[in-house]
């Protein structure tokens, strides 16, 4: 339930500054990529989703898997007659 509380805080906040709603997710989205990139030193691998009807917000990180790749042709080069 902490994320609808914390929607809920904005909602109010952008009422108080008379933002538009839709523009609201925009704001949160960006928000969280921003702290992300100033903790992390990047952020392009990460995604942020915002629901505020629903009062959710998802973070992704995408990571590619280097090590699965590299066994997958590791096996077919040993394959290899």
């Amino acid at each position: 339930m902490i994320n609808r509380d914390l929607i809920d805080i904005f909602i109010e906040l952008a009422r108080e500054k008379n933002i538009e709603r839709s523009e609201l997710g925009t704001i949160i989205e960006d928000l969280f990529l921003f702290i992300i990139d100033k903790e992390t030193g990047d952020s392009e691998n990460c995604s942020v989703i915002v629901n505020l009807d629903k009062g959710e917000i998802e973070i992704y990180v995408e990571k590619k898997l280097l090590i699965m790749s590299m066994t997958i042709i590791l096996i077919l080069l040993l394959r290899e007659p």
